[in-house]
């Protein structure tokens, strides 16, 4: 697995995150690359990407925001989850195999370096096919029913 390092212009200092528990997927609901992220995010007067790592279609994994930094990317989370974005629109798209590969991989790369049991989706839920995707990665799915959580919640209910 390789991970593209990129370096962005700071708007405030970044704060070290102490914990990391929890990784969170995402997906840009666009396409583009992670500069266009970065100036998106800094627009909305962010520090830098909100994002630890972000996944193009190609499969070519960009680091965002610095690894060991709090992200902005999962309201409640943030302090103790690493966040990772994929390129494209997956409620209108489907992932090409050749990026679900990397996100696998770079998954297992993060489980396994943090002791990560807990992966939490966006607040929207966790689509079916994203399901498959953790699946095939080794991930063990756990339901609450019909009960959607918000992001602020989740990890600590589950930990619970």
């Amino acid at each position: 697995m390789n991970i593209i390092e990129k370096t962005y212009t700071l708007n405030g200092k970044l704060t070290k995150r102490t914990k990391t528990d929890t990784i969170v997927l995402h997906h840009r609901a666009g396409n583009g690359d992670v500069e266009s992220i970065d100036r998106t995010h800094k627009n909305q007067d962010w520090i830098c990407i909100g994002y630890h790592f972000y996944v193009r279609k190609d499969g070519t994994i960009y680091r965002g925001r610095q690894e060991d930094a709090v992200g902005a990317h999962a309201s409640g989370s943030n302090s103790t989850s690493i966040g990772i974005c994929a390129e494209g629109n997956f409620e209108t798209d489907i992932m090409p195999e050749v990026q679900k590969q990397s996100i696998k991989e770079l998954v297992a790369y993060l489980k396994e370096k943090y002791n990560i049991a807990i992966i939490i989706g966006p607040e929207g839920g966790i689509e079916e096919k994203e399901v498959k995707l953790l699946k095939s990665s080794g991930a063990k799915v756990v339901s609450l029913g019909k009960r959607i959580l918000r992001t602020e919640t989740a990890g600590m209910t589950t930990t619970a």
